[in-house]
């Protein structure tokens, strides 16, 4: 290297662009902060009067140093911890389907088959509370 290149003072306008752009390029986060201060300062001594087109310089300067948002990486998403085994504070992993147990019935008969229950079966006529079925009497 040069001593040209390593005192700033002595450096060409192709070369002091190009130092800017390295320091702006390892150092994203300063390079756009210090464009946005030099914005507000410009803003405050214009009154706010040329605001739109302070913007626009401040996007084009941190276009052109490489910067701006849309060149900017996009962050590393943080990994998804993986739950210790019988851990309570996550929720268990989905399980496999089960397949659905066959249909015991008919299609259409409805009747529930309860052995222990004097359930009366829908199919037949209800008895009336008149007719009572006496047994035969013995002879």
């Amino acid at each position: 290297m040069s001593d040209q290149q390593s005192n700033p003072s002595n450096l060409t306008g192709p070369e002091a662009i190009d130092k800017v752009k390295d320091l702006a390029k390892d150092h994203p986060d300063v390079a756009r902060s210090t464009i946005d201060k030099v914005e507000d300062v410009v803003d405050s001594q214009t009154g706010g009067k040329f605001k739109d087109w302070v913007d626009k310089g401040g996007d084009f300067l941190e276009k052109a140093l490489g910067v701006d948002k849309a060149s900017a990486p996009a962050p590393t998403p943080a990994p998804t911890p993986v739950p210790a085994p019988g851990d309570p504070s996550q929720p268990a992993p989905p399980s496999e389907p089960t397949q659905p147990a066959p249909p015991s019935e008919q299609p259409g008969e409805t009747t529930p088959n309860f052995p222990d229950q004097d359930v009366p079966n829908p199919s037949q006529p209800p008895q009336q509370s008149g007719d009572k079925t006496l047994p035969d009497p013995v002879e």
